[in-house]
């Protein structure tokens, strides 16, 4: 199963061209955006030991474990892949959301299984933690910064479900924590988010208020710090 890139009129009625993408195995494309020159950046998950495009990438090669994340940039007409780049380790990785700033560097939000993922130029981090924010450099060659941040386990935290970076390009992330798949009378206290990084006295919640919370998380541009981060739920 590949993942699948389309363009359509502003209205939606007309298809202008569509591709697929992957390699050998299971692939899913998550996330798109277009950089200042409509260069269209997308991001996603693969089971692939051969995604097309890697070459000169910041991960050239799969990493291992179940899946690992990437990122490729295609021309605006979607007729060349300029690069393509892994990002992962080699545990269960994923890239959920892309983003770009103001100078074409591109972000990506995911999690990463194992808390290996890693720290690179950034003086803030939860060591251990299976989430992870990556700053790369407009060509998907090199990783300008990169950096974790949850309870410090190996396990995931939360699931990113959205992702932006502002003109000052300070760093935003929600997502949803907590484990609903097992029935209540089942859950372990490993099942509710807790732990997560709070600014104090700022943070709108402190403490997750029933264990299945949103988590609102903002770090500094240069990734020294973080600015604003609180639980976000009901009980």
């Amino acid at each position: 199963q590949d993942g699948v890139i389309f363009k359509l009129t502003p209205d939606l009625s007309t298809l202008i061209w569509s591709s697929y993408f992957g390699g050998s195995n299971n692939d899913a494309c998550y996330s798109v955006k277009v950089d200042s020159s409509y260069n269209i950046v997308v991001g996603g998950g693969t089971s692939s030991n051969n995604i097309p495009g890697t070459t000169g990438g910041w991960q050239s090669s799969y990493n291992g474990g179940k899946t690992d994340g990437f990122v490729f940039k295609l021309t605006p007409d979607g007729q060349t892949l300029t690069q393509t780049t892994y990002v992962g380790t080699p545990n269960l990785d994923q890239v959920f959301f892309v983003e770009i700033d103001r100078n074409d560097k591109v972000f990506v939000v995911g999690q990463s299984i194992g808390g290996m993922f890693p720290v690179t130029n950034s003086p803030y981090s939860n060591p251990g933690s299976s989430q992870f924010i990556a700053k790369l450099n407009e060509n998907l060659t090199g990783v300008e910064s990169s950096t974790v941040f949850g309870s410090g386990t190996p396990t995931k935290d939360l699931s990113p479900s959205a992702f932006m970076v502002d003109i000052c390009g300070n760093i935003y992330l929600c997502g949803w924590g907590g484990d609903l798949i097992k029935p209540n009378n089942l859950l372990t206290p490993d099942d509710y988010l807790s732990g997560m990084p709070i600014t104090t006295p700022t943070a709108f919640q402190s403490t997750p208020p029933n264990g299945f919370d949103f988590y609102l998380f903002v770090l500094k541009n240069d990734f020294s710090d973080i600015l604003y981060a609180s639980y976000m739920g009901g009980h």
